[in-house]
């Protein structure tokens, strides 16, 4: 992967971070297998934004890429272990000001 590339991925976890704190993600917990994830885990979906705030540069599978419902913004793909379960993650990236989404937060498929 090349150095530039690394630099997005860095920041855009930095943006994340932010964005949780600044309460301006919205997480989809009425999508059924988020909902599921989230009983097994024994988490509520503010649990879940705190996990985001751990990921790493490591959980990065893919993205930015256009969203493909043709919305504005970018998704990002991420998978990670969370109590033993590996976590597929969507993030939405709707740009520094407006409202980012958490699409996914489920076991990885």
């Amino acid at each position: 992967m090349e150095k530039f590339q690394q630099e997005k991925i860095k920041d855009f976890l930095k943006r994340l971070s932010k964005v949780i704190d600044e309460k301006r993600i919205r997480f989809f917990d009425q999508k059924e297998k988020n909902r599921k994830t989230l009983i097994k885990l024994g988490f509520n979906p503010q649990t879940a934004l705190d996990e985001l705030k751990r990921l790493k540069f490591e959980d990065y599978r893919k993205g930015p890429e256009p969203d493909d419902c043709g919305r504005p913004g970018n998704i990002w793909i991420l998978k990670k272990e969370v109590k033993g379960i590996n976590i597929y993650i969507k993030i939405k990236d709707n740009g520094n000001e407006a409202i980012w989404a958490c699409i996914s937060f489920h076991e990885d498929e």
